[in-house]
């Protein structure tokens, strides 16, 4: 690649040299005309065509490198980007083979036995209260919602002003 781009820097150093001596044999020509020397007119005039139709391929050569250049730059692009899913999928592999499925389904099947159990032991908990001691968790429970009502009505009764025994006129000195 190093070497396609110093040719093509040199390429591009030509087709300014040549631009430079189209550009200046043009103006020979000119003053050439003016000056009536036709056949050396004609000379220059030749010279320049010669200069031009180098000037074309010259222009061909760098297109052709520059896309030749650019491809093999989209090639390395490809090639990394390849790496990278190589490595990519190799490091998935390498994940899971440290997953053993047989593992993981024991450990699966002991999560649900666990949750299982887990269900039971609530279900004899919550059927081991006997009648007496349901009872007396059903009353504590009442106890401690009017305990909570009575407090809420002491907070209202103290936020309102007295209401008044005797009636009152409507005007007062």
């Amino acid at each position: 690649v190093l070497n396609l781009k110093t040719q093509r820097d040199k390429l591009h150093k030509y087709t300014k040299a040549s631009a430079d001596i189209i550009e200046k044999d043009t103006k020979t020509i000119k003053r050439l005309v003016k000056e009536n020397k036709r056949e050396q007119a004609m000379l220059v005039l030749k010279r320049r065509k010669y200069q031009e139709t180098l000037l074309e391929k010259n222009q061909k050569l760098l297109d052709n490198i520059q896309e030749m250049v650019d491809s093999i730059q989209f090639a390395q692009m490809e090639v990394k980007v390849f790496n990278s899913l190589k490595q990519g999928a190799s490091t998935l592999k390498e994940l899971h083979a440290q997953i053993d499925l047989g593992e993981l389904e024991d450990i699966m099947t002991d999560t649900a036995e666990a949750i299982e159990k887990q269900k039971e032991i609530d279900a004899m908990l919550s059927g081991c209260l006997s009648e007496d001691l349901e009872a007396r968790v059903l009353d504590e429970l009442a106890q401690l919602q009017k305990e909570i009502e009575e407090e809420e009505k002491a907070k209202a009764s103290e936020a309102l002003p007295d209401v008044p025994d005797h009636p009152i006129d409507e005007k007062q000195p």
